[in-house]
């Protein structure tokens, strides 16, 4: 609260103090752009809205739902990872839940990471960092619906935008854990419903 209360003061006010306690936050040293190619894995648990309207029936998608996500990547520099996830975005009934409708999806993304310096945690040798994402991801929707005016089953897919952020805790030098919110976007269907899904995830990986 403390640092947005001083970015709101750098906007409005243009408080020197401010902007430099800004600039501290975001800064990267030298040594942050040294080229490591570090791979690492990790597996998570993720709370995800479905948000969407099929395109033919009056049915929609909107509740939360229990998934999963399994990443790969390389640790480029410590401030820019390069990193794959196939996300399990779980099965959702549509509504009004009159007709026994469901919406189940998967998604594969890559995506680019860019890391804020490392902060020191409370407990000994542990740091934390800031992170954003962006990148693109294959999404595969299939939806059951008897009100379909075609197949009952219906499948689609296509290339999903993907974004986010969080931040990653570095436990020590090989274990890290993550809580992240990302947004993967509609792929704009024809027949299927058109769903966008939110995760909220927490994982936890080891570096090689």
């Amino acid at each position: 609260m403390r640092r947005f209360i001083l970015v709101l003061a750098a906007l409005v006010l243009g408080q020197p103090a401010a902007a430099a306690e800004m600039r501290d936050f975001f800064s990267i040293d030298q040594s942050d752009w040294t080229i490591l190619m570090r791979p690492y894995v990790g597996v998570g648990g993720s709370y995800i809205h479905h948000t969407g309207y099929d395109p033919n029936t009056p049915l929609s998608a909107e509740q939360w739902e229990i998934g999963g996500k399994a990443f790969g990547g390389f640790m480029v520099t410590p401030a820019l990872n390069i990193e794959v996830a196939y996300h399990y975005l779980n099965k959702t009934p549509l509504k009004p839940e009159l007709f026994g409708a469901t919406e189940q999806s998967y998604a594969v993304a890559g995506s680019v990471m860019l890391f804020t310096k490392r902060f020191r945690l409370p407990w000994e040798g542990a740091y934390h960092r800031w992170f954003v994402r962006g990148g693109a991801a294959y999404k595969h929707i299939t939806e059951d619906n008897i009100l379909n005016p075609g197949p009952v089953r219906e499948t689609e897919d296509g290339v999903a935008a993907i974004v986010g952020g969080g931040v990653e805790i570095e436990f020590n030098n090989y274990l890290f854990g993550r809580i992240e919110y990302e947004y993967i976007s509609k792929i704009g269907t024809d027949k299927a419903i058109n769903v966008q899904h939110t995760p909220i995830s927490a994982s936890l990986g080891i570096r090689f």
